[in-house]
């Protein structure tokens, strides 16, 4: 099983009831609507000045089945929505195909934030700095004991105790860790220089 996701949406500027947005949507799609009024409509400033996309929200939050916060990388959100539903395959990592924890972990990681991590979910855990739970980010991986020996799964942290990860049973998806398996079997966090 294994796991990814976010990073912040680029610059904005707020000028009276002007609000400009920079980042390159080529990827994604305003659902068939070419109307500069409604595309805009659709954006919002939230009470941290953070720009809000309800419609890139909306499709996003259906893919993932879990409602999307306000400030997400949008990178992580459609790389990770991309990898839902690939089935677990022991030592695979192919995307809309087959793939383990770390596999998809690492290659989440590596095409969002540009960055390698070790192989296994053994190595990640030895290799990154240790963060405390109650001091999870966005982007950093959390780690489970089911096997009883060491660390044996990983997956990438979003928000509100959401994580992605890659299911033995269910391939990737997003679960919380507030489900009692997951609070049984948790282990630590890691965080990855970004």
């Amino acid at each position: 099983m294994s796991c990814s996701l976010f990073k912040k949406i680029p610059d904005n500027s707020v000028q009276g009831s002007n609000i400009s947005i920079s980042w390159d949507d080529s990827d994604y799609n305003y659902d068939n609507t070419n109307d500069e009024a409604e595309a805009k409509s659709t954006i919002e400033i939230d009470e941290k000045n953070t720009v809000v996309d309800s419609k890139f929200n909306d499709k996003y939050s259906k893919i993932l089945r879990v409602e999307l916060t306000k400030d997400l990388n949008k990178d992580l959100v459609i790389e990770c929505s991309e990898w839902i539903g690939t089935k677990y395959r022991f030592g695979a990592s192919q995307k809309q195909r087959t793939t383990d924890c770390s596999g998809f972990v690492r290659k989440a990681y590596e095409k969002v934030y540009g960055v390698q991590i070790p192989f296994t979910s053994l190595s990640m855990h030895k290799e990154l700095a240790k963060i405390d739970k109650k001091d999870l980010q966005e982007g950093d991986l959390v780690f489970f004991n089911i096997n009883k020996k060491h660390v044996s799964h990983v997956g990438i942290y979003l928000f509100d105790n959401y994580f992605i990860h890659a299911s033995v049973s269910r391939g990737v998806m997003v679960s919380s860790l507030d489900e009692s398996y997951y609070k049984k079997f948790y282990h630590s966090a890691g965080r990855a220089e970004k």
